[in-house]
């Protein structure tokens, strides 16, 4: 099993750094490496996410049943989950961080995939997460939080209410963080 360095957990969630003003070039810095531009941080960002891909393993015993993936577009979180103090930043600027964003949800969802935890799992995306409705026997959806955070939230077929995934202490490793989380999932699957 390969190690996963402490820091992917941090760049996962919060290693995205911009450093711009309205006169200059942004600057684009991630996991403490500066970039020339976005792309090259999210080559870098989809590059830690298969390393820590590559250490997920299949559960032993799956939930019978399907699972859909639901992942709010990277226009709902430009303009749901990002909130600017001052003058709002240019196109490039918020397409950065909605993407980097977004990248980070993709990961989660592919975890969820080869963890097995459903018999068939498929990822799609919304414009409304929240209010989404599929035919699949169970949907884990990336949401706002209560506290205005994001989070996930799962649904049961046939449930009008969406239950918070538990999310486990970031400063654990980062493999550990998903593994907890994917246990948390697959419990609620089997008890829900």
């Amino acid at each position: 099993m390969n190690r996963i360095p402490r820091k992917i957990a941090l760049s996962i969630t919060f290693g995205i750094m911009l450093l711009a003003s309205s006169c200059t070039k942004p600057i684009y810095i991630y996991n403490g490496v500066r970039y020339d531009s976005a792309e090259q941080v999210h080559v870098a960002q989809r590059e830690d996410g298969q390393r820590l891909l590559g250490n997920i393993v299949p559960t032993s015993s799956s939930v019978k049943g399907s699972a859909i993936v639901v992942l709010p577009s990277i226009s709902y979180i430009k303009n749901n989950y990002i909130l600017w103090k001052g003058a709002p930043p240019s196109e490039e600027v918020s397409n950065y961080i909605a993407t980097s964003v977004y990248n980070q949800m993709q990961i989660r969802a592919e975890c969820i995939k080869l963890r097995r935890i459903f018999d068939r799992t498929s990822v799609i995306d919304s414009d409304s997460p929240e209010n989404s409705a599929s035919n699949e026997d169970y949907a884990i959806i990336s949401m706002k939080g209560a506290d205005g955070k994001g989070g996930w939230g799962f649904r049961k077929k046939g449930s009008s209410s969406t239950v918070e995934i538990e999310m486990p202490s970031s400063s654990l490793p980062p493999l550990t963080i998903i593994n907890i989380w994917l246990e948390n999932i697959e419990k609620m699957a089997k008890t829900q």
